[in-house]
């Protein structure tokens, strides 16, 4: 008998966008449709696009996970710039639309350290560091995504 194998859509846009993207347009098409401008929120578990200092000392044992390490980070690497483009792809496209141009706007959130706790189980003291990172990096920032989302919210 054969034998399935089913993976989440992970492996080719762990970000979600390529689906957003297909579904915004769908519905934007639709003649009912009234709207003129919409924000996207996007959360990440942690930073993206920061640059992690290599480390040293490192032996053979190490570098026999190596290959698979990088082609982890390179899947990484090239879901979160095809994320960006469409993105960009799919505001441009409706910035500039005749007819219909609705303007769409991002917010991103993430947890600033890369020890995010990822369980669906939270600890005390996981639930506790969440809430301190979102204080300091959204709360009291005026100029944080939290900032433009209720701005967006209170047209």
């Amino acid at each position: 008998t054969p034998q399935y194998h089913v993976v989440d859509g992970g492996y080719y846009d762990n970000y979600g966008m390529s689906a957003l993207v297909e579904c915004l347009d769908n519905e934007l098409e639709k003649p009912a449709v009234n709207v003129t401008e919409l924000m996207v929120i996007r959360i990440h578990s942690m930073p993206v696009g920061t640059e992690v200092s290599p480390q040293g000392g490192n032996g053979f044992f190490f570098q026999t996970k190596v290959p698979v390490s990088a082609l982890n980070n390179v899947r990484g690497a090239g879901q979160l710039s095809h994320s960006k483009v469409e993105f960009d792809l799919l505001q441009k496209r409706w910035r500039e639309r005749a007819g219909h141009k609705v303007e769409i706007d991002l917010a991103t959130f993430e947890y600033p350290n890369f020890d995010a706790p990822l369980s669906w189980h939270l600890t005390d003291k996981q639930k506790q560091a969440i809430e301190k990172a979102w204080k300091e990096k959204y709360m009291n920032d005026p100029s944080s995504d939290l900032a433009k989302v209720k701005k967006f919210l209170a047209r």
